[in-house]
C-alpha cells in the first residue's frame, strides 16, 4: 500500500463507456458539473492512477463482485460503488427490495453492504467502502468525498489493508468456490 502521504488524488472515477449504461451516463454528468476535482482519465496508467487515488468511484455492472472492484482494492485505494438501478443486485430478494406504488418501482433501504463478497465471513464493508445506489449519485455526495476529514480516510485505508488479503486472486477464487458449493449442495434425505 502507499503511504498515505503519497496518495495524491482524493478521487478517481472509473467512468468507461457511457453509451450503454445509464450509471456511467448519470455518473460522468454529475463529475463534470463538479468543476474536475477529481481524475476520471482511463489510459495505460489506469492502476498507477487508482494506486495514487484515495477513492476510486464505480459503476456496477450486472453482479457487485466486478473485476473493478477487486483491482481497486487490490491498489490499495477505498471503493465507491454505485449500484445501478437495472443491475441483478436488486433483484436479490426483489420481494424485500422493491414496493410497488403507482406502477412506480422505489426501491427501499437496502443492506448493499451486507451483499458484497466476504461479508458472510466477517469483512466489514461499511468501514472501507461507500456503496450507494444510483439514484443517490449527486454533485452533494461528490463534494462530501472531496472534503471528507483525512483522519476518517485514514482509518478506511487501515482496514483495508487488514482484510485486502482476501481479495487477492486464489482466495477470492477460494472464497467463491466454498461460497456457491454450500449454496448448492442438496439435503440428504435420510
Amino acid at each position: 500500500m502507499l503511504p498515505m502521504h503519497q496518495k495524491t488524488t482524493r478521487l478517481h472515477a472509473s467512468i468507461g463507456t457511457v453509451s450503454h449504461n445509464s450509471c456511467r451516463r448519470r455518473l460522468y454528468n454529475v463529475l463534470r458539473q463538479s468543476n474536475n476535482t477529481f481524475t476520471h482519465e482511463e489510459n495505460n496508467d489506469w492502476l498507477e492512477t487508482i494506486r495514487r487515488s484515495e477513492f476510486n468511484l464505480m459503476c456496477s455492472g450486472t453482479f457487485p463482485a466486478t473485476f473493478m472492484i477487486y483491482e481497486t482494492i487490490l491498489a490499495a485505494t477505498l471503493p465507491i460503488f454505485v449500484i445501478s438501478g437495472s443491475g441483478l443486485l436488486l433483484g436479490v430478494n426483489a420481494e424485500n427490495v422493491i414496493q410497488k406504488k403507482k406502477s412506480r418501482k422505489r426501491y427501499t433501504n437496502v443492506n448493499y453492504y451486507a451483499m458484497m463478497p466476504f461479508a458472510d465471513i466477517g469483512v466489514d464493508w461499511r468501514r472501507f467502502s461507500i456503496i450507494i445506489h444510483e439514484r443517490d449519485l449527486n454533485r452533494e455526495f461528490v463534494h462530501t468525498i472531496l472534503h471528507m476529514k483525512t483522519q476518517q480516510v485514514r482509518l478506511m485505508l487501515a482496514y483495508l489493508e487488514q482484510i485486502r488479503h482476501h481479495f487477492i486472486p486464489i482466495n477470492a477464487f477460494k472464497y467463491a468456490a466454498n461460497y456457491h458449493q454450500n449454496r448448492t449442495q442438496v439435503p440428504r434425505v435420510k
